[in-house]
């Protein structure tokens, strides 16, 4: 059977909070894909665990493979890992703590082959931007409230990396991932790279995720500074000072402005359809 995409995992420990996210993004596919998991030296628990879900994947369908490292090698490594092992036509690069919405990869391929971008991310929720706690649970029975809201959204440029979407060819043509980044900025760094090909990138709201925020990462050593300098040195600008600009919070509210605009006209449109005789 050819699968369509290939989902690359990086997963280092906690299985606790990995096991039901995995589990999750695979019963929201619509049909059998491609999975990678890349395990960056994980405890006995986790590994175990992992190994679990790949029965209960390939008896759905899916093909579950999982690549053990001896050490952790880092995000970027274990990316440019599974991109090495992808063999279906469509990439997803896929947080270990982020959900998707049921159907995700049905909606992701029309978004791709609807060519506004070459590689780009779902509207991603998180816990911080809700006045009370927002669980996986209330995502899963609320999904369709956001993805109605936002079917119609879109933003081009930068991202965050909690899911990268794209054909492979994008992937291929863009190439591997710094590894000199350790868990911060090489997403940043991937869509420079991206943009400097004249590659468009952006955020889509025809589908929508759910990714618990450093929730797997706590327990690991992060150097920001290093990887804010290797950026700057290697692209010659500050990205985090870039962001804070004048100009940038301008733009960012005047984008809010016209996607309500559009908004209220495409369901003006719904309830309103202009008949040509």
């Amino acid at each position: 059977m050819l699968l369509k995409i290939a989902v690359i995992i990086p997963v280092y420990n906690k299985i606790e909070i990995i096991g039901s996210f995995i589990e999750q993004n695979l019963k929201h596919a619509s049909s059998p894909q491609e999975w990678i998991i890349i395990d960056n030296a994980s405890d006995q628990p986790t590994q175990e665990g992992i190994q679990r879900i790949k029965k209960v994947a390939e008896q759905s369908g899916h093909r579950f493979t999982v690549v053990t490292e001896p050490t952790n090698t880092g995000v970027a490594a274990a990316w440019n890992k599974g991109l090495s092992l992808a063999s279906s036509s469509y990439c997803c690069i896929l947080n270990n703590d982020c959900v998707l919405m049921p159907g995700w990869d049905k909606a992701l391929i029309e978004e791709a082959e609807r060519g506004r971008y070459a590689i780009f991310t779902p509207l991603i929720l998180e816990p911080p931007m809700f006045s009370r706690e927002y669980t996986m649970a209330d995502f899963i029975s609320s999904w369709r409230i956001f993805q109605k809201r936002n079917r119609y959204r879109f933003r081009r440029g930068f991202f965050g990396g909690v899911v990268f979407f794209g054909k492979k060819t994008y992937f291929d043509q863009v190439g591997k991932f710094d590894e000199t980044y350790w868990l911060s900025m090489e997403d940043m760094d991937y869509l420079m790279k991206a943009m400097s090909l004249n590659l468009k990138v952006g955020i889509v709201g025809n589908s929508v995720g759910y990714h618990l925020a450093a929730a797997t990462r706590q327990t690991v050593y992060v150097n920001e500074g290093a990887n804010q300098h290797h950026f700057e040195q290697k692209w010659g600008w500050n990205f985090h000072v870039n962001e804070k600009r004048s100009i940038n919070k301008w733009i960012r509210s005047w984008r809010k402005i016209y996607w309500k605009y559009t908004k209220r006209m495409s369901l003006c449109r719904e309830q309103y359809p202009v008949t040509i005789p």
